[in-house]
């Protein structure tokens, strides 16, 4: 999160929670109404590497706002 500031147009909000990370992610889009989640995929492998961490996948199809997933 280093480097990353809150502009006029973005707002930032840092937390850490505890739980099954998808479960977690999807409740605080839900309750926080968020627009938007980025976040990484996660590939261990020549093979896994080409398909998507299972916690980017459940968020993907799970979220009700847009998801960008980077690598």
């Amino acid at each position: 999160m280093a480097g990353i500031n809150n502009t006029a147009e973005i707002t930032v909000t840092r937390k850490i929670l505890n739980g099954k990370p998808d479960k977690v992610i999807l409740k605080e889009i839900e309750d926080e109404r968020i627009d938007m989640v980025i976040m990484g995929k996660c590939g261990y492998g020549a093979i896994t590497d080409c398909l998507l961490g299972s916690v980017s996948q459940r968020v993907l199809y799970g979220a009700k706002c847009s998801v960008l997933i980077v690598e």
